[in-house]
């Protein structure tokens, strides 16, 4: 059977939304491990034959939940992303969205689906930290070659989602998670790997 996730038409799209919003809604109550098909066919108010036009699985489904829960709190931040001024704020704000969405955040975190999310984000987080990444090394006079930019970005936004998801899970008050990150940065501005090795004497 062919699945129609990729169709534009109104009613496809429509029943595609109304399956996503159903598994929200039950995230919302539910562990996602203990979510069925037929949980969701059921809110949703239509078929497992139709759920399986639409979907492959019910990963598939939880992760299009992901992408309609996280996907517009991640935007706003990477939006207005700035690490040079109010960064610490920016954060705090993306914590502040997790936590407006924190029985459906913390479910999706203990589902299967956790790493293509984790994909998913680390990739709207990278394409935030590039540019800037790339406007830094310039202003300072450091050539760098595309792939040590892209591994670099890579490396900073699996650090960065490390941190939220952390204070997250610790229930830190976003302000705190602001601080925390803020201070990593600056930790990082002033570290050098290598560099007291070439500071030792010959």
């Amino acid at each position: 059977m062919a699945r129609r996730e990729a169709s534009t038409d109104p009613r496809a799209v429509r029943t595609r939304r109304a399956l996503v919003d159903a598994t929200v809604e039950l995230l919302a109550d539910h562990p996602a491990r203990e979510l069925s098909v037929t949980a969701i066919v059921k809110r949703a108010g239509v078929s497992r034959q139709v759920f399986y036009e639409h979907f492959a699985d019910r990963g598939s489904v939880l992760f299009a939940a992901a992408e309609s829960i996280l996907g517009p709190i991640y935007a706003d931040f990477v939006g207005g992303f700035d690490p040079e001024h109010g960064y610490a704020e920016q954060v705090a704000g993306l914590i502040m969205g997790m936590n407006g969405r924190g029985a459906e955040v913390r479910s999706l975190m203990d589902s299967s689906t956790q790493g293509k999310a984790t994909s998913y984000l680390l990739g709207q987080l990278t394409g935030a930290i590039r540019p800037d990444l790339q406007a830094h090394l310039k202003a300072a006079g450091v050539e760098a070659g595309e792939e040590a930019v892209a591994d670099t970005a890579r490396f900073l936004a699996a650090g960065t989602q490390a941190l939220l998801v952390c204070g997250f899970a610790e229930g830190a008050e976003p302000e705190e998670v602001g601080r925390r990150m803020e201070e990593v940065r600056r930790t990082l501005a002033a570290f050098s790997v290598g560099a007291s090795e070439s500071k030792k004497p010959k």
